[in-house]
């Protein structure tokens, strides 16, 4: 049990640094002002699974939807290092804040990220197969959790 409680407070510190396709929909999508943007927007995030929170802060501060999208493009399933986050941020042109983020960060390597929703899923399902002594299941499933995790790229 120790151990579950161990592992949940690691993950849930660990994915205050990354974001979804749920988070990017929240930040960006959904406060964009007609529903053709907000379309495009879904389609644009749709294929990542991974948005860095501090470059998808950057992307509201676009004034028109076309770059708020290039923003989520570019950002999408990259890493991004605090510094260079803040060098995008402080680029004083729309443009060359695009370029900073097209040009900075990693891109991730590896199998998909696990997202929230289904990493809270996950655990909750594995606690409760822990108390019910099914631990051999539990630990099949934290294991699975386990390589998803280090797929992500944070």
């Amino acid at each position: 049990m120790k151990l579950l409680i161990v592992l949940c407070a690691l993950i849930s510190s660990i994915a205050a640094f990354a974001g979804d396709r749920n988070t990017a929909y929240e930040v960006v999508c959904k406060n964009l002002p007609f529903e053709s943007d907000r379309n495009k927007c879904i389609k644009t995030i749709k294929p990542f699974s991974y948005f860095n929170d501090e470059a998808l802060s950057i992307c509201p501060s676009f004034p028109f939807a076309t770059n708020q999208l290039l923003c989520l493009q570019y950002i999408g399933d990259k890493r991004y290092e605090p510094y260079e986050v803040e060098a995008c941020k402080n680029t004083p042109f729309d443009t060359e804040k695009l370029r900073c983020l097209s040009d900075n960060g990693s891109q991730s390597t590896g199998g998909t990220c696990v997202s929230t929703r289904e990493l809270i899923d996950q655990l909750m399902q594995a606690q409760n197969e822990i108390r019910t002594g099914s631990t051999g299941t539990a630990d099949k499933r934290l294991t699975y959790l386990i390589n998803k995790l280090q797929s992500c790229p944070f």
